[in-house]
């Protein structure tokens, strides 16, 4: 993702000013070490008995259906979902991580599951891309 903002100088008006990779990978990172902490979370995903705190806006930017959800009650600080709380914590994961995360192959499809749930289309195709789908096994994937 590159992220660009409009920067006006007398020298050159209009000049386009974009942030590297590294600060980038800075910002990600001190958001999961403030989630870490508990620091500036404003809600926590519920998956059972498993509460994880988060921010919003990184859940609002990686998932679609997430974003709905806030957006239709912008005071909700708690989110339910309908997967295990293992599959939770790959999820946060992959959320905070800039898009890594390591899944062990028999949680595979229930992620797949999740990502397809919260519309998480990146986390869909990591899926698929390392799943191991054929015709006989298919449905149990979607």
């Amino acid at each position: 993702m590159k992220v660009t903002f409009m920067f006006q100088t007398m020298a050159t008006p209009g000049m386009k000013l974009g942030r590297t990779e590294e600060d980038i990978t800075r910002t990600v990172t001190k958001f999961r070490m403030l989630r870490d902490e508990g620091i500036f979370c404003d809600c926590k995903l519920k998956a059972g008995d498993i509460e994880v705190p988060c921010h919003k806006v990184f859940l609002a930017d990686s998932s679609p259906v997430l974003e709905a959800r806030l957006l239709d009650d912008p005071s909700c600080d708690v989110l339910n979902v309908d997967f295990p709380g293992h599959i939770l914590h790959l999820v946060i994961e992959f959320i905070y991580s800039l898009g890594e995360v390591t899944v062990p192959e028999e949680d595979l499809s229930s992620l797949m599951s999740a990502a397809r749930d919260l519309g998480m289309s990146a986390l869909m195709d990591k899926c698929v891309g390392h799943s191991q789908i054929t015709v006989n096994n298919v449905l149990g994937f979607y």
